[in-house]
C-alpha cells in the first residue's frame, strides 16, 4: 500500500500589517511583521516553521492620498527545518494610509537699497517626491513684503511672505517658511546717516537678539519692524551705549525712534 502526504495550509492569523507612508506617486508599500501568528502548523514542527519576508512584493491599490487603501501582498515564504511540509496563504485583507507628502515653500533672503521697491522675490521647495515638479500643484504662489521704499536700511526677518493660494493637489501638504530682507545704503551699509552726521542703526541680527548700535551714533532707530509671533515686549537698554535688545509690543508696523547722547 502506498499513499500521499501533501503539504498542509499554513495561513497567518496575526502579526502582519501594512504601513501608512507619506506620498510617492508610487503604489509601493510595505509591511511589519511583529510577532507574527501563523495557524495550520502542527505543535511539534512549530519551532522548525517561521515566516520569512525576504523578498516579498507589497502594492496599494492606489497612488493617491486616502485612508484605508487596500494592500495586496505576495511572496512571502515559510523557512525552517519543516517549511516543506507547509504551503502559505499569502494574507489579504490588508489596509494602510497614504498621507499628504509633505512640502515647504521657503521664501528665499533677498538684498534691496533703501528708497528702492522690492525686487521680484523668490521661493526654494524641499524636494518633490519620484521626480514630480511644481507643476502637479495647481494653484497661484505669490511672495510679497509688508516693507515699502521708505524702511530704513536693517535687517528684517519673517518679512518676505510666501502663500500659494488655490492648491489643487490633494497629495501635498505646504507649509511656508518667511524669508529676511536686507535694506541696506547705496555703500551696502545699513546705517542711515543724518543730516548732522551721526549715523541711525536698525540692525537684528534675529528675533528676540541683541542689535549693536554703532559706535559713532547718537540716536538708536528702529523702524517698521515685522514681527511674526509673540511676546511682543518693548525693552530698550540705552546705558550700555552700544547694545539694545528689542521685542515687540504688538503685531504691527510701527516706527520707533529713541534719541539719546550715547556718550553721556
Amino acid at each position: 500500500l502506498s499513499a500521499n502526504i501533501t503539504a498542509a495550509t499554513v495561513t497567518i492569523s496575526s502579526g502582519i500589517t501594512a504601513n501608512n507612508k507619506a506620498y510617492d506617486g508610487t503604489t509601493s508599500a510595505t509591511i511589519s511583521s511583529n510577532s507574527v501568528v501563523l495557524a495550520g502548523v502542527v505543535s511539534g514542527d512549530s519551532a522548525n516553521v517561521k515566516l520569512s519576508t525576504n523578498g516579498y512584493t507589497a502594492t496599494f491599490a492606489s497612488d493617491g492620498t486616502s485612508n484605508n487603501i487596500a494592500v495586496t501582498v505576495s511572496g512571502l515564504t515559510l523557512t525552517g527545518g519543516a517549511a516543506n511540509n507547509y504551503t502559505l496563504t499569502q494574507p489579504t485583507g490588508l489596509t494602510a494610509n497614504i498621507t499628504p507628502w509633505p512640502l515647504t515653500i521657503t521664501a528665499n533672503d533677498t538684498n534691496r537699497i533703501y528708497g528702492a521697491t522690492n525686487p521680484t522675490f523668490t521661493v526654494s521647495y524641499s524636494p518633490f517626491p519620484n521626480g514630480e515638479t511644481t507643476n502637479v500643484l495647481g494653484g497661484s504662489l505669490t511672495v510679497w513684503s509688508p516693507a515699502t521704499p521708505s524702511f530704513f536700511p536693517g535687517i528684517y526677518p519673517n518679512i518676505i511672505i510666501p502663500s500659494l493660494l488655490g492648491l489643487t493637489n490633494n497629495n501635498y501638504s505646504v507649509s511656508f517658511v518667511n524669508g529676511t530682507l536686507t535694506i541696506n545704503n547705496s555703500d551696502g551699509t545699513t546705517g542711515i546717516t543724518n543730516a548732522d552726521g551721526s549715523v541711525n542703526l536698525a540692525v537684528l541680527t534675529n528675533f528676540l537678539g541683541n542689535g549693536i548700535v554703532d559706535q559713532a551714533g547718537l540716536n538708536v532707530v528702529l523702524a517698521n519692524y515685522w514681527a511674526s509671533s509673540p511676546p511682543y515686549i518693548a525693552n530698550f537698554d540705552i546705558s550700555a551705549k552700544t547694545n539694545f535688545t528689542f521685542i515687540m509690543t504688538n503685531f504691527n508696523f510701527f516706527t520707533v525712534q529713541f534719541s539719546t547722547n550715547l556718550v553721556n
